[in-house]
């Protein structure tokens, strides 16, 4: 019970010095932990010995109850965080934004309702000029395609994707190490198959995997050849387990009938 409090602690952290955890969401932290069936009762009780501890503090706001971190410790002294920590805290999480994009779309709105207010003089365009053009926000990562490339060069790094969001990137790079997140476990499981490190950049966070490989025997079904097309039944991509219970299990042993007969007819295709 210690252990998974502990570990319920740390995630908590990994949000920042700011983050408000709610029964919910702390539930589904973890999700990614060695008990991943942790439900909102147990979640509750654990936050509660966490405030028993002092690490953390009840916040009522609008009839609701969260939990945020109370103090931090440095040189074995306990001080209050600062506005600063708090304000940085929510732009790590995305809860504010910054930077050129995010001031481009707040002058655009401000503009769209009240008009043209700004003269348009040598200023204005100094100013649209010095935020530069607009970036194209991140694609979406295929886990699929990733997990499948790793593993055709086994010990080797591979770009998983590079995320704005610290904190999205090291949650992604988590739930590779252990497969345990529903919408990634179908690739990167069983826990242990992956390797993932994180990384800085001038953009954000760069997430890479590389595959170390299963426990001998773990996944037979990773050889059958009807994992070259996709799975009608549970909608699994070609290279990529079935799974059922809503994608909650991975199918090590097996795959669906619906997959072998969608084979089959390509196959005799």
């Amino acid at each position: 019970m210690s252990a998974r409090r502990d570990f319920l602690l740390a995630a908590i952290q990994g949000q920042g010095p700011a983050a408000r955890v709610s029964t919910a969401s702390a539930a589904r932290l973890m999700a990614a932990s060695p008990w991943p069936t942790t439900g909102r009762n147990t979640a509750r009780k654990d936050l509660g010995a966490l405030v028993a501890r002092g690490v953390l503090r009840v916040v009522e706001s609008a009839g609701r109850t969260s939990y945020q971190l109370s103090t931090k410790k440095e040189g074995g002294m306990t001080v209050r965080f600062t506005d600063a920590d708090r304000v940085l805290g929510q732009i790590e999480r995305g809860e504010v934004r910054v930077g050129p994009d995010a001031a481009r779309e707040i002058a655009a709105r401000h503009e769209a309702r009240y008009g043209s207010v700004w003269a348009k003089d040598r200023a204005w365009a100094e100013a649209v000029a010095d935020l530069g053009p607009a970036k194209r926000s991140s694609a979406r990562v295929d886990h699929a395609a990733v997990a499948e490339a790793a593993r055709r060069v086994p010990g080797e790094w591979v770009l998983v994707g590079e995320y704005r969001n610290s904190v999205t990137a090291a949650s992604t790079a988590s739930s590779i190490r252990t497969g345990n997140r529903r919408s990634t476990q179908p690739f990167y499981g069983p826990g242990g198959s992956f390797e993932a490190r994180v990384s800085r950049t001038e953009g954000g966070t760069r997430v890479e995997a590389r595959y170390v490989g299963a426990a001998q025997g773990e996944e037979p079904a990773r050889t059958f050849p009807q994992l070259r097309v996709a799975c009608p039944a549970c909608g699994s991509a070609p290279g990529a387990l079935c799974t059922s219970h809503d994608g909650t299990r991975v199918r090590r042993h097996d795959v669906h009938q619906a997959r072998r007969a969608a084979w089959a007819k390509g196959g005799a295709a």
